[in-house]
């Protein structure tokens, strides 16, 4: 609110005002009093007004000076001197003019909606107009826009709305397909396409056509046939030949640009004018003819071509031979000097002397053809002398055929036999300590198991489940040498075979451990085969093996509780040997039927060495059949017998196998349908200090009781003509009877006093 107090008018009206009270009365009435030269006015119905500086105000509210007009002077609407100044009333309008207010504007100028006039909001004040169109428009749209709207500006000229071209609107594509080329371009703000075209082959690395002499792989490609892979075929492709082989003909063919062969065939040695075979008595001259020996120039030669006579001569008697059809001699001998042979030289003798043309000059008597060991040609000799021969011998050969590659462990074996000590080392493999702590391989499966055994880098394989093969590894390689096959728990850690072929563990070098091992396989090599002529066993540790009997595996037991269980098999009951077993010291082995049977054929080995735990299913034990049985420890029992303590050493004998002999002797065949057919042991041996029992009905042969030694039986007799054969240390028994001093048996066909002899 503005408050006026005094203002002094000199022979004038004065009028004041402002905006903000201008407008809340429609007249202004003034009063004054005092002197007419002094005048105060006073407004009548408000509060007196202060003048404040004007600075102190915006322009709206400021306080303006009215016009200042004499009075008598025509413009203050007829007040003069004198008059009542409370009476008179104010023209807005003539307020607006006098103040530079209007209500219209010349050419270029426009009304100016901030300068309205504070009595009259009709009158107004001018300014200069704009030329600028208002935001948003343009005086003109460009060749990339389109015009939407029209306005105007202050000076009343025309003005645009416009927008971006869309890339149609322009002519181009908005987008490309993936099967489109085009060239991105800024255009009206956005990114178009221009010079659009479909793909073509080459744009996907394709071909359009098929090249010439080529074949392709179709392929679609942005809706067309395009070609991949395209390439010239070689003449084996087409089922023909690119060079003629050796030896062979061919016709020429076109394949594909490529001159190919086809219609080969190598000529026979008659395409040629010769012949293919040599005529039966006739001689020909070889000819080569594309690969083939062929022959010409046949003829039948005469004997003398060969060296022969036509003709045996006068007092000597020849040996004819048919040469080349014709009857020819040679080697004509005297008939008085040479007239020996098997039809006068039989029996117990034998020929002798010069021979000529199959006949001798002499016939002399002959041992027989087992008597071949001379007493000092081996340790042990015995049974029928002939010649200072005999037929039997023994030198305390302990089977020992364990052969290691790279690291070996010794487990030496020794005892005592007629006060001579015999030792003897089997050799096993063991792991080097960078084998034993390299990485572990695990594996799940038949394929993994191959893979890891094919691998020279590896070498701890750990069987992880039932791993099961449908064949066995039948691949011989020095890859699968040196490597550890073992589980964490052998009840459920299995490795198995389930085919007929064999191998599925195959290499040399081999330790399997905490396992179990199943193969059904009818092959003798179930388990393991290496072409090695040095055996190599497989060392086991605490694995138990599912097989049949005929399985001929290596296999040193050296730790742990070990089972062999059998699968029944009906099959031929005479097989040879084959197959080496050790039973170390810390381990044991249990041989038990796999599967419930009345019988089992015989588990037989070349070699059996019991030195540990051994036990088993009665008859299976009682058919443990080996070649050569070496046992040293106390009660263990194989084939009803049983050594109570020390060592013990038996060799079988089978008839079915042929023996051959020395010195020329023929072989001696036993046919198994003959009643008189046995089987059994051609020598047992008891060390010194030892004792066996035996209830055994199988043929028992002969028998060496060492010093100090004892071996109880309930069947001392064989079946064989001459009988058996025993002999017994010093202070030793045999079925109980006590033998102060060395004793030869019966029918050992030597004297009691040339016993120590024996021994020699």
């Amino acid at each position: 609110m503005i408050n006026t107090k005094y203002l002094l008018l000199a022979s004038a009206c004065v009028l004041l005002s402002s905006s903000s009270q201008a407008s809340e009365a429609e007249n202004l009435t003034f009063s004054y009093s005092g002197s007419p030269l002094v005048n105060t006015y006073t407004y009548t119905t408000h509060t007196p007004m202060e003048l404040e500086p004007i600075s102190h105000f915006n322009s709206d509210n400021a306080v303006k000076l009215a016009a200042v007009c004499a009075v008598g002077g025509g413009r203050c609407n007829g007040l003069g001197f004198g008059d009542n100044p409370n009476s008179v009333n104010l023209d807005k309008n003539l307020l607006c003019e006098n103040d530079g207010y209007v209500r219209s504007c010349g050419y270029g100028y426009v009304k100016d909606s901030n300068s309205l006039c504070p009595y009259n909001k009709s009158y107004f004040k001018c300014r200069i107009c704009s030329h600028e169109c208002a935001s948003g428009t343009l005086k003109a749209c460009n060749n990339q826009q389109i015009q939407t709207e029209t306005s105007t500006n202050d000076c009343l000229e025309t003005c645009y709305q416009c927008r971006d071209k869309t890339c149609a609107e322009g002519g181009y594509a908005a987008s490309l397909t993936s099967c489109q080329n085009g060239t991105a371009f800024s255009f009206a703000n956005k990114t178009c396409y221009k010079d659009v075209s479909d793909k073509t082959c080459e744009d996907g690395g394709y071909k359009s056509d098929v090249p010439i002499n080529n074949v392709c792989t179709a392929v679609t490609y942005c809706n067309k046939i395009c070609h991949k892979d395209c390439y010239q075929p070689a003449c084996e492709e087409g089922g023909y030949k690119s060079a003629v082989p050796a030896n062979n003909v061919c016709t020429d063919v076109t394949y594909y640009g490529r001159t190919c062969k086809t219609d080969c065939k190598q000529p026979t040695c008659e395409n040629g004018g010769y012949k293919s075979g040599v005529p039966t008595n006739y001689v020909c001259s070889p000819v080569s003819y594309y690969g083939r020996t062929c022959y010409q120039n046949c003829y039948q030669p005469q004997c003398t071509a060969g060296g022969y006579l036509d003709a045996q001569p006068s007092g000597q008697f020849c040996t004819a031979e048919t040469y080349f059809g014709r009857t020819c001699y040679k080697q004509c001998c005297d008939a008085a000097t040479y007239k020996y042979d098997e039809s006068n030289c039989s029996g117990d003798t034998k020929l002798a002397g010069n021979s000529c043309g199959g006949k001798f000059d002499a016939c002399e008597t002959i041992c027989r053809c087992y008597h071949q060991y001379a007493k000092s040609d081996n340790y042990l000799a015995w049974g029928e002398e002939c010649n200072a021969k005999r037929s039997f011998t023994w030198n305390f050969d302990i089977p020992n055929e364990t052969y290691c590659a790279n690291s070996c462990a010794s487990l030496p074996v020794s005892f005592s036999y007629n006060g001579r000590n015999i030792s003897t080392t089997f050799k096993y493999f063991v792991p080097t300590e960078a084998q034993k702590n390299s990485p572990e391989t695990v594996v799940t499966n038949c394929e993994e198991y191959k893979e890891a055994m094919l691998n020279p880098e590896v070498f701890n394989i750990r069987i992880s489940g039932h791993v099961t093969c449908n064949e066995g590894i039948s691949v011989h390689s020095d890859y699968m040498a040196d490597k550890h096959i073992y589980g964490q728990n052998k009840e459920t850690d299995i490795l198995e075979q389930i085919s007929s072929k064999p191998y599925i563990i195959q290499g040399k070098n081999i330790i399997l451990s905490n396992l179990t091992i199943i193969t059904k396989s009818d092959y003798p090599d179930q388990i393991y085969s290496y072409d090695n002529h040095k055996a190599t066993h497989i060392v086991v540790e605490n694995v138990d093996f599912y097989i049949y009997p005929n399985a001929y595996d290596d296999l040193f037991f050296t730790k742990g509780d070990n089972n062999i269980y059998l699968y029944e098999q009906h099959v031929d009951e005479y097989k040879y040997f084959n197959g080496n077993i050790i039973v170390g010291p810390l381990a044991s082995l249990h041989l038990k039927k796999a599967e419930a049977a009345s019988s089992f054929r015989n588990f037989r080995r070349a070699s059996i060495i019991l030195l540990g735990k051994f036990d088993g299913d009665e008859y299976l034990v009682r058919n443990f059949t080996p070649e050569k049985l070496f046992i040293q420890g106390n009660n263990i029992s194989v084939n009803e017998e049983t050594l109570n303590r020390g060592t013990y050493y038996t060799e079988y004998f089978d008839p079915i196998d042929s023996l051959y002999f020395a010195d020329g002797c023929s072989s001696i065949h036993y046919d198994i349908t003959r009643t008189s057919h046995r089987t059994g042991y051609r020598l047992s041996v008891i060390a010194d200090n030892s004792s066996v029992s035996s209830t055994t009905s199988l043929y028992l042969d002969d028998i060496a009781v060492g010093n100090n030694a004892s071996f109880n039986m309930e069947k001392m007799n064989g079946s064989r003509d001459e009988g058996m054969k025993y002999c017994v240390g010093t202070k030793s028994t045999l079925n109980g009877r006590s033998i102060s001093s060395a004793y030869a048996g019966k029918n050992m066909n030597f004297p009691e006093d040339n016993y120590d002899k024996l021994f020699e």
